[in-house]
């Protein structure tokens, strides 16, 4: 009786410690599921193995969007320009124009109004985003990120046949939610093709001096630069002033001694004799031509002395790499007055506005 009575103990005692396997929690070193290559609906996510728990923690994390109404997922992470990133945004603006037809008082703003007028984008891409006047009735604008915000006139633009706010305002708006790195990217993609001005910015500016975020927009209206030809450079930028490294000469115009045109480079420490390249994935095609060049202009910039230092979209996740080659091409590159030096600067053949 009292072997029975024990075993019986023991029994409940080990039933209580070991859960049946549908209580278990999930291991930690489980495979996640792939990440969707392409915006899908949540019972594609379900096909690719996605729990709704599992896109709650990766919707928080950035790693997939939403575009409303639980339809449109899609990576987050992409590089800006990349096939992947440009359908998570047309989805993003087809989004916010589903929500923007509800109510005639609300404009298209911040990253959906960045897509509308062709403005790249980095970082997370959640809810639509739509700013309303004070005093607008927003029971109807469920699944948009609503802004109650002053939209005057000079603000208001048409792009795509959508009515969105202004390259200067839709900039500002996009330092002060998303953050610097978001706003100076698109700031100097507009600056560069001429959508805005440096006026423009400043008095966008002035007109949410006092608003949230008003720091990040004021640090983005510092940082902007119209040389810089692609978001990697913006961010590559962004780095180098974090790090303290002095600033390069961006788009130089490099020729040898004698004369000959060797290229254009994205950054140019003439002091150090370094030359810096930020290249993205799109440079090179799947024939490797466009590689092949740049292997070859490489060999020209090295014979006039000059030491080269590349990165891509991948190194910005840790930049300190980077940074470490960069000071190590710094102590040994060529100074001033070395004979080594067999490269000049061209003038600038073109002005950024």
């Amino acid at each position: 009786m009292d072997g029975g009575a024990s075993q019986t103990s023991r029994c409940r005692h080990s039933a209580r410690m070991r859960p049946p396997p549908s209580h278990r929690r999930p291991s930690r070193s489980a495979a996640r599921p792939a990440l969707p290559e392409r915006p899908i609906d949540h019972e594609g996510a379900a096909a690719l193995g996605w729990t709704r728990a599992a896109l709650r923690h990766a919707l928080a994390a950035g790693d997939v969007v939403s575009g409303g109404r639980g339809v449109v997922l899609g990576l987050a992470g992409a590089a800006p320009g990349s096939p992947n990133r440009r359908q998570v945004e047309r989805a993003l603006l087809d989004a916010a124009r589903a929500s923007a037809v509800r109510c005639p008082r609300a404009v298209i703003s911040h990253f959906p109004a960045a897509v509308a007028t062709g403005m790249p984008t980095v970082g997370a891409l959640s809810r639509p985003c739509l700013s309303v006047p004070a005093g607008t009735a927003l029971r109807h604008l469920v699944g948009a990120h609503l802004h109650r915000a002053t939209l005057p006139e000079r603000d208001l633009v048409h792009a795509q046949g959508d009515l969105v706010t202004s390259p200067a305002r839709t900039i500002m708006d996009i330092a002060r939610e998303h953050g610097v790195r978001a706003g100076v990217v698109a700031a100097d993609y507009a600056l560069h093709e001429g959508l805005v001005s440096r006026g423009d910015l400043a008095d966008a500016y002035e007109a949410c001096a006092r608003w949230p975020g008003r720091r990040s927009a004021r640090i983005t209206l510092l940082s902007a630069d119209g040389a810089a030809e692609s978001p990697l450079e913006s961010l590559s930028r962004m780095q180098f002033a974090a790090a303290g490294l002095p600033a390069p000469l961006p788009q130089a115009e490099i020729c040898s001694i004698s004369g000959e045109y060797i290229t254009r480079s994205d950054f140019l420490w003439d002091e150090f004799g370094v030359v810096g390249e930020a290249d993205g994935n799109a440079k090179y095609g799947p024939d490797g031509r466009v590689a092949v060049r740049e292997r070859e202009t490489r060999a020209k910039l090295e014979r006039a002395g000059l030491i080269v230092v590349q990165w891509g979209w991948r190194d910005l996740r840790d930049f300190r790499p980077v940074l470490d080659r960069l000071q190590l091409a710094f102590a040994r590159g060529v100074r001033p007055g070395s004979k080594s030096r067999q490269w000049g600067i061209l003038l600038p053949t073109r002005l950024h506005p």
